[in-house]
C-alpha cells in the first residue's frame, strides 16, 4: 500500500507541477507577445511621422518597413480589427504609389500621407503612442 500510494502522490505532484509550468510559460509568452507588438506599434509611429513629415513626394517615397512588419509578421493586430484594416489600406496605397513610374493614374502622394496621418491619430489615440520628432542630424543641438 505504501509504495502504491507513493506512486500516485509522485504523479499527482508531477501533474500540477507541469499545470503550474504550463501556466506560466503561457503568461510569459502572452507578456511577450504584447511587448512585442507595443514595440512594432512605436516604430510604425516613429516611421509614420517620419513619412508624412519627409516623405511622400515623387523623388522621395514612403518608407513602409515597419508598415510591412506589422501588417504580415504580427499576429497580435488581428485582436484591433480596425487597425489591421487601416494599415493594410495604408500599405495598399503605398505600394500603388510606390510602384507607379513616374506618376499614378488617380493616386497622389497626398493621399497617402492622409491615410498615413489617419493611422498614425488612431495609434495615438488607442495605445497612447506617438512618434518621436524627427530631428536632422545638421539641426541637432541648436
Amino acid at each position: 500500500m505504501d509504495i502504491l500510494s507513493g506512486v500516485i502522490v509522485s504523479l499527482i505532484s508531477a501533474f500540477v507541477g507541469s499545470v503550474f509550468t504550463l501556466f506560466l510559460t503561457n503568461r510569459k509568452e502572452k507578456r511577450e507577445a504584447k511587448n512585442r507588438f507595443r514595440n512594432r506599434l512605436t516604430i510604425l509611429a516613429f516611421e509614420l511621422k517620419g513619412n508624412f513629415r519627409n516623405s511622400g513626394t515623387w523623388h522621395l517615397p514612403f518608407k513602409t518597413l515597419a508598415l510591412e512588419k506589422i501588417v504580415h509578421d504580427e499576429p497580435m493586430i488581428h485582436t484591433d480589427p480596425e487597425l489591421f484594416k487601416m494599415a493594410s489600406h495604408c500599405l495598399g496605397v503605398s505600394y500603388a504609389l510606390l510602384t507607379a513610374q513616374p506618376y499614378h493614374r488617380i493616386l497622389r502622394p497626398a493621399h497617402g500621407q492622409d491615410l498615413m496621418k489617419q493611422l498614425a491619430e488612431y495609434i495615438h489615440k488607442k495605445y497612447n503612442i506617438e512618434g518621436v520628432e524627427f530631428i536632422p542630424h545638421n539641426l541637432r543641438g541648436r
